[in-house]
């Protein structure tokens, strides 16, 4: 082979070396590019979908049983469409909660310490834990006909439970 034809098929080669380095940067530079884009977007979407919903409405309130106000308990709202539940903390007869607007049912449970028995009931001389029952009647919770519609943005839905009519 001649010099002339040595020089031009070399230089050719380092011509398609050069070109392949520059494919090779380029697909780097592409996959960081993207993985850029996505280390930037997912803790965004992420923190979004953790923010307040911006569908759900905020309610709140005081729940009392013949005016006394419940110091622990669970206040669970069923959608009447969907039959999905949102349950909330009641503390010290105050609740608070976010959910989708639309007819609900309420149900209000409440327990308290009523004795001790044994964690075990194999090993009575065991260790005791308190034994509770729920004190909320029946007709507030597992056969509750309470109901709210929730429309607004902010509402107080305040539930004055009594045990007997008067």
């Amino acid at each position: 082979m001649s010099k002339k034809i040595q020089k031009l098929v070399l230089s050719r080669n380092q011509f398609r070396c050069r070109f392949n380095n520059t494919a090779v940067v380029w697909k780097h530079f592409n996959l960081l590019r993207q993985l850029l884009i996505v280390s930037v977007l997912l803790p965004v979407l992420f923190l979004s979908s953790c923010s307040s919903n911006e569908r759900g409405i905020t309610i709140s309130g005081n729940v009392t049983l013949d005016g006394t106000p419940i110091p622990n308990g669970q206040i669970h709202f069923l959608d009447q469409q969907t039959k999905v539940p949102v349950t909330a903390a009641i503390r010290n007869g105050k609740y608070s909660v976010s959910i989708e607007p639309g007819e609900k049912s309420v149900k209000v449970f409440a327990e308290k310490i009523v004795g001790k028995i044994p964690r075990d009931s194999a090993r009575p001389d065991g260790e005791m834990i308190d034994k509770t029952e729920q004190y909320v009647p029946k007709q507030f919770n597992t056969n509750s006909e309470l109901k709210i519609t929730v429309v607004n943005k902010k509402e107080v839905h305040d539930f004055n439970l009594k045990t007997s009519e008067p």
